[in-house]
């Protein structure tokens, strides 16, 4: 019985409504007071209907779990042993991999369906199998929580009933049973059973610069710098463990090399490369090569380990809590701080900093994060000739665009401003009190500068209202929600929240105090070298250039400088594509089409291509025809970056910059992000509550406020640096 056909996806969030007790629906056996025996009932399977013998197992026992467990590590190739103490990245996603396997045995020894897959085996008590001795602490779901004035770093304990939800190393939630080619792990394809376009044939077909001209079409009312704080929001967000060598953080190669023979690089063992290579094939001729370099993230570990279809996990906190500016766990953030007076370290760029004056004023110093001195050069491409380290910072990819680092600069000097205004108000705090109250004061202001500025040009007021994102505008909120899970959408992660693909310039621009054009480099030239920032003055030059500069416009193209040129070695002619990083990125988490998230909306799915173009234009939808067997393979992010925008007032998106799937992914993750995060600036009558007074304070905080207050050099800067001068509101 095949169980490819479209609507497969939607059976299943039926089925879950469903009582477990209905009549052929697989049961979760109730566990014993004591131990379980191996043969025990784990998982209650269904009779045949019509059956008058028995023709099978009507049960999964915990002694099959276990068994498939042990044959699962050994095809894995571990973990050998449980982790001892944290489990560190590659253990999580070797035991993420044995997980996977081992529900890929079960489901062909029983013939489970894929709803059996994911409401049955997902429903097996693991605490009882032998996966709990290797299950990381971490990841139990019940653990005692302690009541703090202050987040824990990485998220844990946020919901105090559910401590796994949000917390960092933990999977990403699922809005749709994901859409695997053999119901467990293998890439999505399409609806016949056929392989999906190649990722790069649909970038440089759907995605390519065809309208724009060289300069690329300009967003009529945003800024780069709103690109730039969509970037450093999505990184406090979001960051998949990717597959590296856990001991060089070097990627795995998963490509022949270039002079290699083609007939035997095709012919090349697949033991050479690891297994989670994808390396995805380019078209004949095409200017990046023969193959591009991508391996799969890591398979990741849900709450308690449980059984079921390969999933995802975030190295980071879900909540908007600063954790991009102080990383997620202690032992990050230690080495970012100076371990005094609350501050956090800094590398001084205009003399040296025991060459002052007693009355030198240090917030009007110029200064940068320090250099990395582990891995210095891991997240950075260097010049050869004379190699800089990158810098450090609560998150690595600060160093991934210069813009974004210099955004990095901004709140790391921000910090130590409060730092110091409170070590003068409250002489008798230690470092730690004072480090803790300042980054609890950062977090509230990332959420109020996203939720006042960012979403709202994002999504439009009409959304923001309906999602339950608008801003009080005096005193505090009863509004938080225990029972919403903030964990991140995985495709949120791989789909909608990169949407800002889209805007990116293909130069960035620098500009004076007096907003005159300094200069402009190509994109890619700024992409992981923000060595520049150590040079005084760039910094104040650098952000108002950002300000000043328009977006690009928002649809189907992306810019050249990422889809050819994206992270290019130096002395290389191209780099890498990030729109085919996108889409495969999307397929191998096992992200559903497009239509299954309309469906998910409350919207009509697209099932002709005339219904397609109703939705993503005439001219994106025949590009998307040329190369897809039909509308329902169509992929969630090449669509919703081309959906249009309605102007009408019943619309969800009317006003917004992303269309009504976008808008709906995207809000209903800030929803869950606000309402469902205790710490929430706004929440009273929680242990980290601001006073009314405080919260008035940070009310007024705003982004041209930070500029100005952090930048040394920057005189002026538009009220609103997210939105063009003159732009209409």
């Amino acid at each position: 019985m095949s169980d490819r056909r479209g609507g497969h996806i939607m059976v299943v969030l039926l089925l879950v409504a469903r009582s477990s007790s209905a009549q052929g629906a697989l049961s979760p056996a109730r566990p014993p007071p004591s131990a379980p025996r191996p043969e025990d009932c784990a998982l209650q399977l269904p009779k045949q209907p019509n059956s008058i013998i028995e023709s099978g197992p009507h049960c999964v026992t915990f002694g099959a779990v276990n068994e498939a467990f042990r044959e699962a590590r050994a095809r894995a190739g571990g973990p050998r042993r449980p982790a001892a103490g944290p489990a560190p990245d590659h253990y999580v996603g070797q035991l993420g991999a044995a997980v996977e396997e081992a529900t890929r045995l079960l489901r062909l020894r029983y013939a489970l369906s894929r709803a059996d897959v994911v409401l049955g085996l997902g429903a097996v008590d693991t605490r009882w199998t032998d996966l709990a001795r290797f299950c990381p602490a971490a990841l139990a779901s019940r653990r005692p929580c302690q009541e703090t004035r202050f987040r824990r770093h990485d998220g844990a304990c946020n919901n105090l009933a559910n401590p796994t939800w949000g917390a960092a190393g933990t999977a990403f939630r699922r809005l749709l049973p994901p859409d695997y080619a053999d119901g467990v792990g293998a890439p999505r394809v399409a609806l016949s059973g056929r392989p999906l376009p190649n990722p790069r044939l649909v970038s440089a077909h759907v995605h390519g610069e065809v309208s724009r001209g060289e300069d690329g079409g300009q967003h009529p009312r945003v800024t780069v710098l709103f690109v730039t704080w969509g970037q450093l929001l999505d990184h406090d967000l979001t960051l998949t463990a990717e597959t590296k060598d856990p001991w060089t953080r070097a990627d795995p190669p998963c490509c022949p090399p270039e002079d290699a023979d083609p007939g035997a690089a095709q012919a090349a063992p697949a033991p050479a490369l690891h297994p989670n290579c994808l390396g995805l094939l380019l078209p004949r001729g095409d200017p990046l090569g023969r193959c591009m370099e991508l391996a799969r993230s890591l398979a990741g570990l849900r709450a308690d380990c449980t059984l079921g279809p390969r999933a995802q996990f975030n190295l980071v906190t879900a909540y908007i809590d600063a954790g991009t500016v102080y990383g997620s766990s202690y032992r990050a953030t230690d080495a970012l701080r100076q371990l005094r007076g609350g501050l956090l370290r800094e590398q001084h760029l205009d003399r040296d900093p025991d060459d002052r004056d007693e009355d030198d004023d240090p917030a009007r110093r110029e200064t940068a994060m320090p250099p990395k001195l582990d891995y210095p050069g891991d997240g950075c491409i260097a010049d050869p000739h004379s190699p800089e380290p990158c810098f450090l910072a609560g998150d690595n990819r600060a160093n991934e665009q210069l813009g974004l680092t210099a955004v990095h600069v901004l709140l790391v000097r921000e910090h130590n401003r409060l730092a110091r205004a409170l070590a003068a108000l409250n002489p008798h705090w230690d470092d730690e009190r004072l480090f803790q109250e300042v980054r609890h004061i950062l977090a509230a202001v990332m959420q109020h500068v996203s939720f006042n500025e960012f979403l709202p040009l994002l999504l439009g007021r009409k959304a923001m209202r309906k999602h339950g994102l608008a801003l009080l505008e005096k005193g505090t909120s009863d509004a938080y929600n225990a029972s919403l899970d903030a964990s991140i959408p995985d495709s949120f992660a791989t789909a909608a929240f990169r949407f800002g693909h889209s805007l990116l310039p293909a130069r960035l621009e620098r500009r004076d105090a007096d907003h005159r054009l300094l200069g402009a480099v190509p994109l890619s030239s700024a992409l992981q070298r923000p060595f520049p920032l150590r040079r005084p003055g760039w910094l104040a030059q650098v952000v108002l250039g950002m300000a000043g500069q328009p977006a690009s416009a928002m649809d189907a193209e992306v810019t050249a400088q990422v889809r050819d040129h994206l992270f290019q070695p130096a002395g290389r002619g191209h780099g890498k594509d990030l729109a085919s990083i996108n889409l495969a990125r999307a397929r191998e988490h096992g992200v559903p089409s497009y239509n299954h998230y309309r469906q998910l909306c409350g919207l009509t799915p697209a099932r002709t291509w005339p219904h397609l173009a109703a939705a993503v234009g005439n001219a994106t939808a025949e590009l998307l025809a040329d190369l897809f067997e039909h509308p329902d393979d169509v992929d969630l992010w090449s669509a919703g970056i081309a959906e249009r925008v309605s102007s009408s007032s019943s619309s969800g998106s009317a006003g917004a910059m992303v269309g009504p799937t976008f808008s709906c992914l995207i809000g209903r993750t800030f929803r869950n992000l606000k309402l469902g995060d205790r710490y929430w600036y706004e929440n009273g009558g929680q242990a980290g509550s601001f006073s009314t007074a405080q919260l008035a304070e940070l009310r007024r905080v705003t982004l041209a406020r930070i500029v100005c207050d952090a930048a040394v050099g920057v005189r002026t800067v538009q009220a609103r640096p997210m939105e063009r001068k003159h732009a209409k509101r």
